[in-house]
């Protein structure tokens, strides 16, 4: 049967970054473009149309969702808020700079991922481990692996009488760390693509530890 997909994106919300739309891109099986680079379907500056971007991302988000691929927060809140761009004009040079944006306080990130793990994100990755929903954890960003630890996913996936429900991966970094070296970025989605297709097509977890810590 032919379905008619409406979506609509305020102007006010956020709209991703390109970061990861590349992770995602990776995730879905995509190929890198001419330049080596992932998500060039889904970026403005390879692909100009808005309509055919639009619908590439569609299309990258139902194929995740087809092969039960999910991107999970592990804050329940967003860390970094929202906030108009406010602008100071230095007094000697009368230069104008813009103002850094206020986040929270630093030292509140790992009370904010350590409670959002225990109260709601672990239940929902436990959830799927003993249904038989899931297959592999993969921590992505080194904080998340530093405040929530390598101990805590692995009990996470581990059944009451010890029995591994899923593997976790070795963490990866977040895809705005792997930026700072110029083509590493790419180089690491290529290697997590293909650990999540063995996985998928072959049932192998080669490269991943099961061994509980």
């Amino acid at each position: 049967a032919n379905t008619t997909v409406h979506m609509q994106c305020p102007s006010t919300a956020a709209k991703g970054t390109v970061q990861f739309w590349k992770v995602l891109s990776a995730l879905a099986g995509e190929a890198p473009g001419d330049d080596g680079t992932f998500g060039t379907s889904v970026k403005k500056t390879t692909m100009k149309c808005d309509n055919i971007r639009i619908r590439n991302k569609f299309n990258i988000l139902m194929k995740l969702r087809k092969e039960g691929i999910w991107l999970l927060d592990t804050s329940m809140i967003g860390w970094y808020i929202q906030q108009p761009r406010t602008f100071n004009i230095n007094r000697k040079n009368k230069m104008v700079y813009p103002n850094e944006k206020a986040r929270p306080q630093s030292e509140m990130k790992r009370s904010t991922l350590l409670l959002s793990w225990e109260l709601y994100t672990k239940h929902i990755v436990r959830q799927a481990a003993n249904e038989g929903h899931l297959q592999m954890l993969i921590p992505v960003g080194n904080q998340v692996n530093e405040f929530v630890t390598r101990i805590r996913m692995e009990e996470a996936v581990t059944s009451t009488d010890g029995v591994h429900k899923a593997v976790v991966s070795d963490p990866t970094p977040a895809p705005n760390a792997w930026q700072k070296e110029e083509g590493d970025g790419d180089r690491r989605l290529l290697e997590l693509q293909q650990v999540v297709h063995n996985v998928l097509y072959h049932g192998s977890s080669r490269g991943l530890s099961s061994k509980k810590e």
